[in-house]
């Protein structure tokens, strides 16, 4: 019992010190982004890329994500045939659940660069909140033909994700 308690007690040290760690990293990456824009404000790419970084962080204020989204649209009609761009936009259209958005910005990366994984993958997670189940599991389907140790574990069945759809 006391060495349940003991090794539960570190366990979770651990996992505050990484958290700690994690947090410390994104605050960091998060104020070389603010330079880069700041230093560069017509890099597209680099607009991009901090809104594509905004848009996969745990927390976005509305503030962020307005910010995020003014810089991605930018990229996009700048840069039209950038895929980076496109995909970084229908990130944060996702985010901000203009699904709409999202899925034509999709759309036109995977036009630009067909067979990039992770962009079946997030228009695939798009298509399912609009409710397109079988053209969303097409486009993971696809995704996971594309890099399959990726997601290798696509075909599980999760407790918080519903039933496995047949992969």
């Amino acid at each position: 019992d006391r060495a349940a308690t003991l090794w539960e007690q570190s366990c979770d040290k651990e996992v505050k010190d990484a958290e700690k760690d994690r947090d410390s990293t994104r605050q960091k990456a998060g104020r070389e982004f603010e330079m880069a824009v700041k230093w560069s404000p017509r890099n597209w790419y680099v607009r991009s890329a901090r809104a594509a970084y905004l848009a996969m962080g745990p927390q976005l204020s509305v503030k962020l994500a307005r910010s995020a989204l003014i810089d991605a649209k930018a990229a996009a009609i700048f840069e039209p045939q950038k895929w980076e761009h496109q995909y970084s936009l229908g990130l944060i259209q996702m985010r901000m659940n203009e699904l709409d958005g999202a899925l034509e910005s999709f759309r036109n990366a995977t036009r630009l660069k067909p067979n990039e994984a992770e962009i079946h993958y997030s228009y695939g997670y798009t298509l399912f909140e609009k409710r397109m189940f079988n053209v969303a599991l097409e486009e993971w389907k696809y995704a996971r033909i594309l890099d399959p140790e990726r997601w290798p574990y696509i075909n599980e069945r999760l407790a918080v994700c519903g039933p496995k759809l047949g992969l």
